[in-house]
C-alpha cells in the first residue's frame, strides 16, 4: 500500500509542474498511475490534501539536501553556484502558471511555501554569505538580511506576478538574476572562483 502512494506522490507532481493543477484532475492522476480514481482517495481525501502531502514531503528532501552542499564543495562561491544551478534546472521542468494557480487557489499550499523561502532558502543563502565574507570570497561590507530580501523580492516577480512568461523566458530570467546576485558577493578573489565555474561550464 506504501508503494502505491509513494508512486502516486510522484506521478501527480510530475503532472501538476508539467501542466499546472487547475488542469490536472484526480481522474488525469488515476491514468497516469494505472489506478482508479478510488484508489486516490484511500489515500487522500482530495486535491488539496494530495498537495499538502507532496509539499511536506519536498520541504523534508530540500532541508536534506541543503545540508549537503556545503560538505560537497570546498568552499561558499561553489555552493551557492551548484545551488542556483541545480535550482535553475529545477525551475525549468515547472509549468510558469503553477505558483499563479497555486497563489490564487490554494492559499494554504502557497502559505508553505512562502515558510520554505523564509524559514529554508533565504536562511541557507544568509549563512552561505557569512561563510564567504569569512572565506574572503565574499566583500566585507554585504548585509546578509538585505540582500537576502531583494533576491526574495525579485525571485517573487519573476515566479508569481509573470503572467504570461514561458519556460524559455523563467530560465532567462532566473540565470540573470542569479548570476547578478553572485557578482554582487563576490570579492576580486571570489571572482576568480566565479570566473572558473564559469568557465568550466
Amino acid at each position: 500500500m506504501e508503494n502505491k502512494k509513494v508512486v502516486l506522490i510522484e506521478k501527480s507532481t510530475e503532472l501538476f509542474l508539467t501542466y499546472g493543477i487547475q488542469h490536472v484532475s484526480m481522474d488525469d492522476i488515476a491514468d497516469k498511475c494505472g489506478i482508479s480514481k478510488k484508489t486516490i482517495y484511500k489515500f487522500f481525501e482530495n486535491k488539496n490534501d494530495l498537495l499538502l502531502q507532496i509539499i511536506t514531503i519536498k520541504i523534508k528532501k530540500l532541508k536534506q539536501i541543503l545540508k549537503i552542499y556545503p560538505k560537497k564543495h570546498s568552499n561558499s562561491v561553489k555552493v551557492l553556484y551548484t545551488f542556483f544551478e541545480d535550482i535553475k534546472l529545477i525551475m525549468n521542468k515547472i509549468s510558469p502558471i503553477l505558483f499563479i494557480e497555486i497563489k490564487k487557489h490554494y492559499p494554504n499550499i502557497f502559505i508553505e511555501i512562502l515558510k520554505i523561502k523564509t524559514y529554508t532558502l533565504l536562511p541557507f543563502i544568509s549563512e552561505n554569505i557569512k561563510q564567504g565574507k569569512e572565506e574572503k570570497l565574499y566583500k566585507n561590507n554585504l548585509k546578509a538580511t538585505d540582500l537576502c530580501k531583494s533576491y526574495d523580492t525579485m525571485f517573487n516577480m519573476i515566479f508569481m506576478n509573470y503572467y504570461n512568461n514561458s519556460k524559455s523566458e523563467q530560465q532567462t530570467s532566473i540565470s540573470f538574476l542569479n548570476n547578478l546576485f553572485l557578482h554582487r558577493l563576490v570579492s576580486t578573489k571570489g571572482l576568480e572562483e566565479l570566473n572558473k565555474l564559469y568557465h568550466k561550464n
